[in-house]
């Protein structure tokens, strides 16, 4: 059941615990690879433990649907003490520094975010609109992290066509 798990959540460097139904979601207890906790979220250098964030309450990150009911990832976080980058909560291998989705939900959401409009978004992946903007900021930073340079790097000027602009559209005045 733990590889099914593992396999169906496309979860790496993770071990899972455990898995209960509640109401109508499923919560997966997870947690990372030993080697792989206690690391800085923005470095990933390996730290200190510094305390329990949350005071040792596990958080919930939302995961892609099982069987047309919402998933949740459970995992109680520590905090860690980087040199570099001070106090931070430890970074986990299934999202986002910041994020309460998983990378793959994500990466879900920011592509029927490029195709859809947010509240079509947000009625089919099931969270509250204006979090596709935070999804999409995420995704898109972590792109452009990869990438190296911003895309608008050395533009200089902006066209606009103003008569193609909203074509097609009547307006009544």
């Amino acid at each position: 059941m733990k590889s099914l798990l593992l396999l169906a959540l496309g979860l790496a460097r993770t071990v899972v615990l455990g898995a209960r139904i509640e109401a109508e979601r499923i919560v997966v207890s997870v947690r990372p690879y030993k080697r792989e906790q206690r690391r800085c979220p923005v470095c990933g250098r390996a730290c200190d433990f510094y305390d329990m964030a949350n005071r040792g309450a596990p958080r919930l990150w939302r995961a892609m649907d099982l069987a047309r009911s919402a998933c949740y990832l459970e995992y109680a976080p520590c905090r860690v003490r980087c040199p570099e980058h001070g106090v931070r909560t430890e970074a986990v291998p299934w999202a986002r520094h910041g994020a309460r989705f998983t990378r793959d939900f994500e990466d879900w959401v920011a592509w029927l975010a490029v195709r859809c409009t947010a509240s079509a978004v947000s009625e089919l992946a099931r969270v509250e609109w204006h979090g596709v903007g935070g999804v999409c900021r995420r995704v898109y930073a972590e792109l452009e992290a990869a990438r190296g340079a911003s895309r608008f790097d050395g533009v200089r000027r902006i066209g606009i066509d103003e008569t193609s602009y909203k074509r097609g559209v009547f307006h009544n005045n």
